[in-house]
């Protein structure tokens, strides 16, 4: 009886280690505050560390960390936080940075979806390769990464989801016995802990289980005792604690936080989604805004406020892995449906419920088109993909290596499996690895050339200010009280490399300052400005400048310079560099 389980259990501990050591070494890398762990979810998680519980939050408490309009993290299910917090107490004396600390619970916790979802999937399909296949694509999803090693809820919320259906995997396959159902009511306790997103599925959930165990249901209600206890120790004691200290008709404490927000602000409560600003549900399915594009992106990996992309190679992958996934149900025969089919028709319905909620939210609540709210259900997602896999022919050999033949499934699998690796090493050395660890940059001189001030400051217009060529010098006189400026041509501008460093000898009879503008491709916005501040007398003033798309050229004086004489010219070119070559 061990021995078939002997090597999905040595897999399962070599995954653990493996991904702990991943998620590790990202989140000690990865930059403080890349958004996805922000100041509130360090505060929640501070406050766990500190005083050891959960806390009674009020508005008039300054522990906790409220943001401007009015909302906290210590209000969310503490699962994540909580195991967040023990790390962070566990390494005090091993990291220094608090912060740093405070990440190393969530790769415990990717690493245990990994394992989870390689059990899950060994379930299933009762195939190594299929079950590693599925571990790995979603181990190294790259948004899966960024979440296992930075202080973020999301990650518990995909790792109790993951176990719930990893538990209902194992009552398809081994039917109601103790042990299933004991997992059963772990793994729903775990959700009511984790984050909101992960609630939505417990509906489906449990009207499939239901229908699968309505035969047994006279020695489970036998088990209901026990079940209970699991149930609350593994997270039904979050509902309760929020029914004694927020009320029992508030066993989530969305209600609470609800009014804790509209004391805070004067602004409605989850009214700041697309439907204030005029766009409905349609727009959103027609790309407005690239609505769909940016929310498929961000599922695989895409940061919006780093500009961060993981690559079309890394889309392309995970695309085609779901395309096929949900196409491929299309052409599966359903003349005698089983079990698994039903299993099937749950997941489909699982996505879509997690989809429908995710429009929602942007449409009522809050503009924001990342997809990681879908991210609890992507086991359930990847497993329509797998079942493809597992619809391929058993017996149809594709591949025979000395002696040895190999079915389709552990051929397409080990093949899939190194596609994905090189995808995501493509994507980490190539998009995450340079955006967040960029390699340096180093600048050179050229030698500075001097231009005659006559020749290089053609000048088209002025505004309350004189000038005149005195030899090779420029002097410039204000008159009256206002803004003083000249304009130049965009002669000037050809003469500037693209960087370039320009030296001007100046001579002021007051303290004062001038400026540089920059106008760009004739818009007369002259929106890059290059200030100086001089002395009375002679001195020299340099400006670094870009000459991207210039067009055009004004100087300005300070209300405090009357008058400036230009006395010499020099621009030399200055080079960036990056892995010594210019760019």
């Amino acid at each position: 009886m061990l021995k078939p389980m002997l090597k999905p259990m040595l897999l399962s501990l070599v995954l653990f280690v493996i991904s702990t050591v991943y998620y590790t070494h990202a989140a000690l890398t990865f930059p403080v505050l890349f958004n996805l762990d922000n100041q509130l979810n360090y505060a929640a998680t501070e406050y766990l560390a500190e005083h050891r519980k959960i806390p009674v939050v009020k508005a008039d408490d300054p522990e906790i960390l409220f943001t401007e309009i009015g909302t906290t993290r210590s209000l969310r299910p503490p699962f994540t936080f909580i195991v967040s917090a023990v790390a962070s107490n566990l390494t005090a004396n091993i990291v220094d940075h608090s912060i740093t600390r405070q990440r190393l619970g969530s790769p415990l916790i990717g690493a245990l979806t990994v394992v989870v979802v390689f059990v899950g999937f060994w379930l299933a399909f009762n195939h190594i390769g299929l079950a590693l296949l599925g571990a790995t694509t979603i181990g190294l999803l790259p948004k899966f990464v960024f979440l296992a090693s930075c202080n973020n809820d999301d990650i518990g919320a995909v790792l109790s989801v993951s176990l719930l259906f990893t538990s209902v995997l194992a009552l398809v396959r081994y039917r109601a016995n103790v042990s299933v159902l004991i997992a059963l009511a772990f793994s729903l306790g775990l959700v009511l802990q984790t984050k909101f997103t992960a609630w939505l599925v417990l509906p489906w959930f449990g009207i499939f289980c239901l229908i699968l165990i309505r035969s047994n249901w006279r020695s489970i209600v036998k088990l209901t005792p026990l079940l209970a206890i699991i149930f609350i120790l593994a997270g039904g004691w979050w509902i309760v604690f929020n029914m004694i200290n927020y009320g029992v008709t508030d066993p989530s404490a969305i209600r609470h936080a609800v009014e804790l927000q509209t004391q805070l602000n004067s602004i409605q409560a989850n009214s700041q989604g697309y439907l204030s600003s005029g766009i409905g549900l349609y727009d959103l399915l027609v790309n407005h805004d690239q609505f769909l594009t940016k929310s498929f992106r961000s599922l695989i990996g895409y940061l919006q406020w780093l500009d961060l992309n993981v690559g079309a190679l890394t889309y392309l992958f995970y695309g085609l892995l779901f395309l096929v996934g949900f196409v491929g149900l299309a052409f599966t025969s359903r003349a005698t449906p089983k079990k698994r089919d039903y299993l099937d028709y749950l997941v489909i319905i699982l996505v879509l419920s997690q989809c429908v909620f995710y429009f929602h939210h942007n449409l009522v609540r809050d503009i924001q088109p990342q997809a990681r709210y879908v991210l609890p259900v992507i086991m359930p997602l990847v497993y329509l993909f797998l079942r493809q896999i597992e619809r391929l022919p058993p017996g149809a050999v594709i591949l025979q290596f000395r002696g040895r033949k190999y079915a389709s499934q552990s051929v397409v699998s080990s093949v899939l499996i190194g596609v994905c690796v090189l995808v995501h090493l493509v994507a980490m050395e190539r998009y995450i690895v340079p955006t967040f660890n960029p390699k340096p940059y180093f600048t050179s001189l050229k030698k500075p050339q001097k231009h005659e001030v006559r020749d290089a400051f053609q000048i088209s217009s002025s505004n309350a200010l004189s000038y005149k060529f005195i030899d090779n010098r420029l002097q410039l006189r204000r008159e009256g009280t206002g803004p003083s400026s000249i304009t130049l041509s965009s002669h000037f501008c050809r003469q500037l490399p693209l960087n370039a460093l320009i030296t001007m000898n100046v001579k002021s009879l007051t303290s004062g300052g001038f400026s540089v503008h920059i106008d760009r491709l004739n818009q007369g916005a002259y929106d890059s400005i290059y200030w100086r501040r001089v002395p009375a007398g002679e001195s020299v003033a340099i400006f670094s400048v870009n000459s991207h798309n210039c067009s055009g050229v004004k100087i300005s004086l300070s209300r405090s310079t009357y008058q400036l004489t230009l006395e010499s010219l020099d621009i030399s070119e200055l080079r960036i560099h990056q892995h010594g070559k210019p760019l």
